[in-house]
């Protein structure tokens, strides 16, 4: 498997998701 697609398959679920989005928002200014 490729790391894009474990990636996605991560972020799919929820808990990914919100990490993701955490991150995300944490690092924006």
């Amino acid at each position: 498997m490729s790391l894009t697609a474990r990636l996605l398959r991560w972020t799919a679920t929820p808990m990914g998701r919100r990490a993701l989005f955490a991150r995300w928002t944490r690092a924006r200014p």
